[in-house]
């Protein structure tokens, strides 16, 4: 598992950016996370999306895209920013949970 894997953290899982939106899950036996990939291409209208203003670029988190994987399976961030800030994190779970 990555270091530290926290929720809002940005992570790379088979090359794609994502954002951690839930820890201390398990599949299979194995420690998971649930993950959402980000992008800074506008979704199509009516997709479950966040977007979120980083000091790199805006990026929209694919709701409509969450899956849960292995946390083994994700890589350390790529270089940019580290994660979401806790405000837009708190936005991106009032998403989620709706």
């Amino acid at each position: 598992m990555p270091s530290q894997v926290t929720v809002g953290s940005f992570r790379k899982h088979k090359g794609t950016k994502v954002v951690v939106l839930e820890v201390g899950l398990t599949t299979g036996g194995a420690n998971a996370v649930r993950i959402a990939p980000i992008s800074t291409a506008k979704p199509r209208t009516g997709a479950r999306a966040v977007k979120a203003k980083t000091w790199v670029d805006d990026y929209y988190v694919l709701l409509d895209q969450a899956t849960v994987v292995e946390a083994g399976e994700l890589a350390d961030r790529w270089t940019g920013p580290s994660g979401l800030k806790r405000d837009q994190m708190a936005a991106v779970e009032q998403e989620w949970r709706r």
